[in-house]
């Protein structure tokens, strides 16, 4: 799948709109010629919509926002909390593997990299929030129990893709259901009081 590397990071990207990114980013049609390892989820991310669009490069370069975002995200603010730091943690360790049963279910695939953009759309309004940059509107956004369920929803149906190896995540899975829940219901200014409470 298509992808621009520069800065460090990798992005889904097409030729033309890589090189305007700047002189430092480089172009590869596979993603695994990218000497920056894209993480798990965006690399599915990345080959979904490749597949998806035919390569549309429009399609590809609009999606450059959320990844910048979740680097921020990574970098910037998960290493400020306790909360934050065992997410990265349990991801560096976990979702290798895990995208890798992720990939083998399509329904599993579209519905887990669904609730992943929900919750990285989340995360911008987060980050705005952070930066002062977010209207009172945007601060007001709330984490929302439907989104909860949806993700309760997929790890459920990634424990009946997984298998007899689900036993192998169980930890971050429960993980995730048990830090998650206290977040619904909560505006994104709430909610990044809640992961500084660590600092």
């Amino acid at each position: 799948m298509p992808v621009c590397c520069c800065d460090g990071e990798a992005y889904a990207s097409g030729p033309q709109t890589c090189a305007e990114l700047g002189q430092d980013c480089r172009f590869y049609f596979d993603l695994n010629q990218c000497p920056k390892r894209l993480c798990s989820f965006l690399g599915l991310l990345t080959e979904f919509l490749g597949e998806e669009s035919r390569n549309n490069e429009v399609i590809l370069s609009a999606s450059s926002g959320t990844y910048a975002s979740l680097y921020e995200l990574r970098d910037e603010l998960l290493p400020r909390s306790q909360l934050g730091q065992q997410l990265i943690q349990y991801y560096d360790r976990y979702a290798d593997r895990a995208a890798s049963i992720i990939r083998a279910d399509p329904n599993l695939l579209q519905e887990a990299l669904r609730v992943f953009l929900v919750g990285a759309a989340f995360s911008q309004t987060i980050l705005r929030v952070l930066h002062g940059t977010a209207r009172e509107e945007v601060r007001a956004r709330r984490y929302t129990q439907h989104a909860y369920e949806s993700l309760i929803s997929v790890i459920a149906r990634f424990r009946d893709v997984a298998g007899d190896a689900a036993t192998d995540f169980e930890e971050p899975l429960s993980f995730l259901e048990r830090e998650i829940a206290p977040l619904v219901g909560r505006s994104s200014e709430e909610v990044l009081s809640m992961l500084l409470e660590g600092d």
